[in-house]
């Protein structure tokens, strides 16, 4: 899937990780794969829900690569990830628990 010259990595991470092993496997892949952004990440979800395809999400839940900040402050502990089953809601996640996370690059 590409949208506004973003490509989305074919599948799901496979298992569900923290943020840090999420930011490693989507540098691992090379090609200049990386962790989506929560701006991207809504692309997509819109996308998705438009195309009637949320399904090809295998997991309810996914990281992004955008820090949370409280108060214009970074919390180097909490960053913004998606809910992909209900609304497509933005949670402030621990980065210690454990979702999925699907990769993209620029083209």
């Amino acid at each position: 899937m590409k949208t506004q010259n973003i490509e989305l990595y074919p599948i799901d991470s496979p298992k569900q990780m923290n943020w840090k092993d999420a930011h490693s496997y989507c540098e691992s892949l090379g090609n200049s794969w990386r962790m989506p952004s929560i701006e991207e990440l809504n692309l997509f979800y819109i996308e998705c829900k438009k195309d009637n395809v949320i399904n090809n999400f295998n997991y309810a839940y996914y990281w992004s690569s955008t820090d949370n900040h409280v108060g214009g402050i970074k919390n180097p502990f909490f960053a913004l990830g998606k809910n992909f089953n209900f609304e497509g809601k933005i949670m402030e996640i621990d980065k210690e628990n454990r979702y999925g996370v699907r990769p993209v690059r620029n083209i």
